[in-house]
Order: C-alpha cells, then sequence, then structure tokens
C-alpha cells in the first residue's frame, strides 16, 4: 500500500472516528445529566460510564494512526508512538519498580484476558479506589518506558498500585493455604 493511500485512509478513520466520538459524547453527557439523581438507574449509569472508557481507549488506536504507528507485532505485544520516541532506561529503585509492574501487569493481563488498553484504564480505576489519580496515558508511558524522568507523584501511586496487588497476592495465597490445612491447622 502507497504512503499516501495509507495516510488518506488514516485521515479518513480519524475524521470519522472523531466525529463519531463528538456525537457519541455529547449523547453520553445529555444522558448524564438526566440520570444523575436517580439512584434506580446506577447500572445504565455504569454502563455509560463503560462507553466514556471505550471512547477514551478509541482515542490511543486513533493517536496510532495519526501518528503513522503500524499494527502490533502479536509477537512482541508492544507499540511505538513514533519513530523518535525510545523506551527511557530507567535506573535504580524506578527500574526494579517497573520490573515489579511490568510482572504484575501481564500476570492480571493474561488472568482478566484483557487488552493492554484496557488494562491501563483498569489500573487508573484501581488506584482512583485506592484514594489517588493517575490517567490511563500516564500509566502507559511509564509501562512503555517513553517517560524520560517519571514525577514523584507517579512513582508513588504506581508504588501504591503495586503494594496493592502484592497484598492482594499474599491474601489470596494465605487463603489457598488455609484452605488446604485440616482441622487442627496443619497440612494434612
Amino acid at each position: 500500500m502507497s504512503r499516501v493511500k495509507f495516510a488518506v485512509q488514516s485521515l479518513v478513520l480519524y475524521l470519522n472516528t472523531r466525529r463519531v466520538e463528538n456525537r457519541i459524547t455529547a449523547e453520553l453527557s445529555a444522558i448524564k445529566k438526566s440520570r444523575r439523581n436517580s439512584s434506580a438507574n446506577t447500572e445504565l449509569l455504569q454502563k455509560i460510564n463503560d462507553l466514556d472508557r471505550n471512547i477514551s481507549l478509541m482515542g490511543y488506536e486513533v493517536r496510532d494512526i495519526k501518528n503513522g504507528v503500524g499494527s502490533r507485532d502479536s509477537n512482541s505485544g508492544s507499540r511505538r508512538s513514533g519513530s523518535n520516541r525510545t523506551p527511557q532506561d530507567y535506573t535504580g529503585d524506578i527500574q526494579t519498580l517497573w520490573q515489579v509492574f511490568d510482572r504484575l501487569f501481564k500476570e492480571k493481563r493474561r488472568l482478566e484476558k484483557r487488552t493492554e488498553s484496557s488494562m491501563y484504564s483498569k489500573i487508573s480505576e484501581e488506584i482512583r479506589e485506592l484514594g489517588q489519580r493517575l490517567g490511563d496515558a500516564t500509566i502507559r508511558k511509564f509501562h512503555k518506558r517513553l517517560t524520560r524522568n517519571p514525577t514523584d507523584e507517579t512513582i508513588e501511586f504506581i508504588r501504591l498500585w503495586v503494594d496493592n496487588e502484592r497484598e492482594l497476592d499474599t491474601e489470596v495465597e494465605e487463603e489457598e493455604n488455609s484452605d488446604s490445612a485440616g482441622p487442627s491447622g496443619t497440612r494434612e
């Protein structure tokens, strides 16, 4: 496929996606406003929020097309967001945190059968549940090592998520061990 044809297709896709995204966003906003006070419609609001999240995930795909990034290599599982962005080599504590984060990310993604983009949203949501805010894009940039110097806040919030995941893993292991213990508390 020639570069011009690819560029035209990408532009058409981008413009159509933006138009649909704007229309859906406007409709969702109207629905949210009209339903905000009704506690009986929590399921509807959850579906609206899921749609909202999907729209933001679609934005990643549009940006990749707009930036001329090819499709994801199914073997590598990674993407580059432009030729001028290369993964940074983290050092020290940040590198250690990144390694643990990457392992937990991959494990959770495999268990929950999620796309990479939906994992960033899920982690962002879990960080919010821990009382902090960190956007999907920030988490993605840290994970892809596209951020040269992550902020202290980013490191703190990712460490909070990592610690929480480790704690959950420990609780699951303890439950599994106690389930296999006999009545006296010892293994049979």
